[in-house]
């Protein structure tokens, strides 16, 4: 076994540990986004299967409103078993941590498993896409910086911790190619994994689904030992599955295939509402959305370079390919590449529910660094002689990024790439998670000195469990613009002409001249 040496590894360490020292000292800056409350509720509710003999537990949580079964809760297809850990934290102090305290804890977790991931995407390019430890520290640099991802991994708890269960299960799925036997000891680490993975998003198993037909493919002409491996990764991978998801104990069969109709075609199970998307100026349903919408916000949300390199890559995995006619290529770069391409070409087939940009396949988008990577490689070595040029343009954008990122703060969720920064004024959806809801609440406490201050805050009505206890016990927050309230936080991007008539606004925030919110004072 190879020593791990500090001394080959400085540049890795320090560009790691920055990630890291940043991230441990601006977690806290992040408002909520609209679904960590509802996440907190589902991950509860989960957790109340497990501990439903100790009643003076169960008295607690049904105290505070949670469901006794979860058979009859409506969310019950939502895996959060990765988020168990927190509820249990939670446990440990009698369910009395404050609010702040519960969602602050949920924001540094979402971080850390990010960060985690980022080392592990490291691992997959050195050690099986380009084997070069240069630009693997590249490839991890661009995934770091990809504003709307970074941003994203403090709060969004669905998809870009999704995402990041499925970077470390690629990394094992890629070692099980790649190594002709597993030990035991890895065979439990890729199905424990693998479980989270489908736990967290039942289409986390297309990873394990192509890692398998590869090793088939591969080995066919010895199979028996292989399928005695991968029968071993699939019932382990089930037993874990069902041991992490309280709603599939009744009936697994059942539960899973409930859960794929679930999503797929999604509307609020308790209120049924078919979700609006904003696309080229126009609200479209949920439901309607047209073929190319993941294809065009992929487009516009990425940094542009990065979809360049992106072109070349592929265009380079292409070509290889046709060139050794389908039969001799690299399993390892195969292996991504089947899942984004036929997850791309099944999206535009069957246009499934989708809102919110294209947030739910962020899971897709280190597999477009990895092509990104590909295609830095191809140029640096074809172009040789241009490559001082080629790192220049490189460093510029990195740059560029870390000055977006950073004047934008703690907003990089918001990014466009140039030239749809503009265009994105009235044509695209803008301000999804609704997270400056904290920022404006928190300068109404600073800027009221009333007890009590009623307030209206559309589509994010919990934003005050981030603001102190002190705080948030001022605040009465209503969902519904037609309650008479002292404040209404309103995030149409140009304002309320009717409610001017009636209120002053009194704080306006932009991200590039689109609002984030107007504060407006009604009393």
């Amino acid at each position: 076994m190879m020593k791990f040496k500090i001394k080959n590894y400085k540049f890795e360490i320090i560009i790691f540990s920055i990630f890291l020292l940043i991230g441990l000292f601006t977690f806290q800056n992040y408002g909520m986004g609209t679904d960590e409350a509802f996440q907190r509720d589902h991950s509860i509710v989960n957790y109340k299967s497990y501990i439903s003999s100790f009643s003076s537990i169960n008295q607690t949580l049904e105290s505070k409103g949670y469901y006794t079964d979860i058979q009859d809760y409506p969310y019950k297809y939502y895996g959060v078993g990765i988020q168990l850990p927190l509820v249990f934290i939670e446990n440990l102090f009698g369910f009395k941590l404050s609010n702040q305290t519960v969602y602050y804890m949920r924001h540094l977790f979402c971080f850390l498993l990010f960060f985690i991931s980022v080392i592990f995407f490291y691992l997959i390019l050195k050690n099986y896409i380009v084997k070069n430890k240069n630009y693997a520290i590249l490839g991890s640099i661009f995934l770091i910086l990809s504003p709307r991802i970074y941003g994203e991994s403090f709060y969004n708890i669905k998809d870009t911790v999704f995402m990041s269960l499925f970077i470390i299960n690629c990394y094992y799925i890629l070692k099980f190619i790649k190594k002709e036997k597993l030990k035991s000891s890895d065979i439990i680490k890729l199905s424990l994994i693998t479980a989270l993975t489908i736990n967290s998003r039942i289409i986390g198993g297309i990873g394990i689904f192509f890692g398998i037909v590869i090793k088939l493919f591969q080995n066919k002409t010895k199979l028996k030992p292989v399928l005695l491996e991968i029968a071993k990764i699939i019932v382990i991978t089930i037993i874990i599955f069902i041991a992490i998801t309280p709603a599939s104990w009744e009936n697994p069969i059942t539960y899973f295939f409930d859960c794929v109709k679930f999503f797929f075609n999604y509307s609020d199970p308790n209120s049924h509402v078919i979700l609006p998307c904003y696309y080229f100026g126009k609200v479209i349903k949920s439901t309607d959305l047209p073929f190319h919408y993941v294809l065009v916000w992929i487009y516009i949300t990425t940094p542009l370079l990065y979809i360049i390199l992106f072109v070349i890559g592929s265009y380079n995995n292409i070509k290889n390919l046709i060139k050794n006619k389908f039969m001799k290529c690299d399993n390892l770069i195969l292996f991504p590449n089947l899942i984004l391409f036929v997850m791309l070409i099944f999206l535009m087939v069957t246009k499934p529910v989708l809102y919110g940009g294209w947030r739910h396949l962020y899971f897709l988008y280190p597999i477009i660094i990895i092509d990104a990577v590909i295609g830095l490689k191809y140029l640096l070595e074809k172009f040789y002689k241009y490559k001082k040029i080629i790192y220049i343009v490189i460093i510029i954008n990195q740059l560029g990024l870390i000055i977006w990122m950073s004047v934008n703060h703690p907003y990089q969720n918001e990014y466009f790439h140039f030239p749809f920064r503009e265009y994105k004024y009235n044509n695209f959806e803008n301000n999804y998670s609704r997270i400056s809801t904290v920022e404006a609440l928190r300068y109404i406490v600073k800027h009221d000195n009333k007890d009590i201050i009623t307030v209206t805050t559309p589509y994010n009505d919990r934003g005050y469990n981030l603001l102190p206890k002190s705080q948030a016990k001022r605040i009465i927050s209503y969902y519904n613009k037609g309650n008479i309230t002292d404040y209404i936080i309103d995030d149409n991007i140009d304002g309320d002409k009717e409610l001017e008539k009636i209120c002053k606004p009194v704080k306006i925030k932009k991200i590039e001249n689109i609002r984030l919110y107007t504060i407006y004072k009604c009393h």
